[in-house]
């Protein structure tokens, strides 16, 4: 008989810190961590990511270059980069030069960080 009160004891104990502690869980919002928040926070502050394209040079002026390049379904695909006081121009930018372009997408435009011409086949280094 006293073992049997035991173990209801100990059941009724286990039940009842079972249900008080999905009580407590389910009852209050939970808040992110503050390691999620910092994680956010610092991917925020960042500059935008470079990328670079490569292409043909179909126009180029002080504000703007546009690029032509095939894109993934085969076809010709024009590009346009804005230039500024900032962008870094490297060798002979014309129309019909092959080019590489660095660039950041900024407020849905795309801002040219460097732009390369790139030596005609054939030509000596």
């Amino acid at each position: 008989m006293k073992i049997s009160k035991t173990i209801l004891t100990v059941t009724a104990g286990v039940l009842f810190a079972g249900v008080s502690g999905m009580a407590q869980t389910s009852s209050q919002p939970q808040k992110p961590s503050t390691a999620t928040t910092a994680k956010h926070a610092a991917k925020a502050d960042t500059k935008p990511m470079t990328r670079v394209s490569s292409g043909t040079i179909k126009s180029i002026d002080n504000d703007r270059l546009v690029l032509t390049h095939k894109a993934k379904n085969g076809k010709s695909e024009d590009t346009t980069y804005a230039l500024n006081s900032g962008t870094e121009k490297k060798g002979d930018l014309k129309a019909g030069s092959k080019a590489t372009v660095h660039y950041r997408s900024e407020n849905h435009e795309r801002t040219a960080t460097s732009v390369q011409a790139m030596p005609a086949k054939g030509a000596k280094k």
